[in-house]
């Protein structure tokens, strides 16, 4: 798991973080049904598959769905790969955004639910912390 190493800089006050979480195939989709259906329809959470998808294309299509104006948590599934790498570069670029990679179903759910409770960079080392706690 790899969280973007601006994770420590202060972020400023901002309305609910958004949420972007960039996978190979179906995999965000599936993710976000999954909570959607413990916890309701989310707003300010999005997904995006890499599927046929070249680094610049993965770039832009990332950048496009990411407000410019608020705090943005984009959450991918491999480390190493092309929705990593593609979240990096845009995060490396951007006071606002951060990465985390390995996304699984206890982060999401972490995320949804504790994004209103707490600072964005207390939000950040928390989803962290569950998705690795989900492991077992």
């Amino acid at each position: 798991m790899e969280i973007s190493n601006r994770s420590d800089r202060a972020f400023p006050a901002a309305p609910q973080p958004f949420g972007l979480v960039v996978t190979h195939q179906n995999i965000g989709r599936e993710l976000l049904s999954a909570v959607e259906s413990i916890a309701g329809p989310q707003d300010n959470l999005q997904v995006l598959s890499n599927r046929d998808a070249s680094f610049g294309t993965l770039c832009q299509q990332i950048q496009s769905l990411i407000p410019p104006d608020g705090n943005a948590i984009i959450m991918v599934d491999y480390f190493g790969g092309s929705a990593h790498l593609a979240a990096r570069a845009i995060c490396q670029s951007a006071d606002r955004q951060v990465f985390v990679s390995g996304v699984n179903l206890p982060m999401l759910l972490s995320f949804v639910t504790k994004r209103n409770q707490l600072t964005f960079t207390e939000l950040i080392e928390v989803i962290k912390a569950d998705a690795i706690r989900g492991i077992r």
